[in-house]
């Protein structure tokens, strides 16, 4: 059994919003500053009792993969569940298409990210919610060659964020270390598509979404490996399979169970072999503990 403390403390800023709560032109700060500066903010080790704030509270409490599959070439194929105590998106279940709490109260995945544009006031402000789970504020800083780029807020570095200036009017958002990611657009929001490594002619994960605005296929660079991601047919719309198929075959399965919206259980099903289970337990819809 591995203990997790409690981050309910209020801070300035809403964690996991999308907002600048506090108008200081950043978003999320001090919410996981672990994942800025890849120093553990805790006394303990973050691998076992996950990173917690001191400026906020906040904890985060980054699980093994769920599913790791061995790919050919281009980036990898995971999928990796994040605990964040303080993720509060700014709505209330049940709502049938929200992309934003697929996994229940403040449990987020590595494929979770889009962004968004406010306009009013100018300069146009963007703020990026990443894979790591983390908001991030961009401000316009130019147009060129076709783009209008915008620069990140103090702490986080990125070689650009770009959207372009025709039709279809897509963004990319590139790192240090060339890797692409790629979001469709329908005003104000915009979803992520792809992944692209930085490679001169890139290889790519694709991401496609169903009928409720759900992530459905997350497909290798190969076209052979993927992960099919299914939902509770409710209201609510809450993941309950990750299914791994490789060449037309299903390699095995995540079973994902809730109560009240709390994810509870995880359990997985390897093929030919015996199935492994995870149990959480929460009081007050905090994750107090993982078995």
């Amino acid at each position: 059994t591995i203990a997790v403390f409690r981050g309910d403390s209020v801070a300035a800023e809403t964690c996991g919003n999308g907002l600048d709560d506090n108008s200081n032109g950043q978003t999320d700060e001090g919410c996981y500053p672990t994942g800025t500066t890849g120093v553990c903010e805790s006394p303990l080790s973050c691998g076992v009792a996950g990173a917690v704030s001191p400026d906020s509270g906040a904890l985060v409490y980054r699980f093994a993969p769920d599913v790791t599959a061995e790919v050919a070439y281009g980036p990898s194929l995971f999928f990796q569940r994040v605990y964040t105590s303080l993720y509060n998106p700014g709505y209330v279940y049940p709502s049938a298409s929200n992309y934003k709490q697929p996994l229940g109260y403040r449990m987020q995945h590595n494929y979770m990210s889009w962004l968004t544009l406010d306009t009013v006031p100018t300069p146009d402000v963007a703020v990026v919610h990443t894979v790591t789970g983390q908001d991030v504020l961009f401000k316009y800083d130019q147009t060129a060659g076709g783009y209008a780029y915008y620069l990140p807020q103090p702490g986080f570095h990125y070689d650009y964020l770009r959207q372009a200036t025709s039709s279809p009017y897509a963004w990319e958002l590139r790192s240090l270390v060339g890797t692409v990611y790629k979001y469709n657009w329908s005003s104000p929001t915009g979803k992520l598509i792809e992944i692209q490594d930085s490679l001169a002619t890139p290889n790519k994960v694709t991401l496609t979404y169903n009928g409720d605005g759900q992530i459905d296929r997350v497909t290798d660079a190969t076209g052979n490996k993927y992960l099919q991601l299914e939902y509770v047919a409710t209201d609510t719309k809450l993941l309950q399979y990750v299914k791994l198929y490789a060449d037309g075959t299903l390699s095995h399965t995540h079973k994902l169970t809730y109560t009240s919206d709390n994810l509870t259980q995880v359990q997985v099903d390897f093929a030919g072999g015996s199935p492994t289970v995870a149990n959480y337990t929460y009081t007050s819809n905090y994750l107090v503990a993982v078995a």
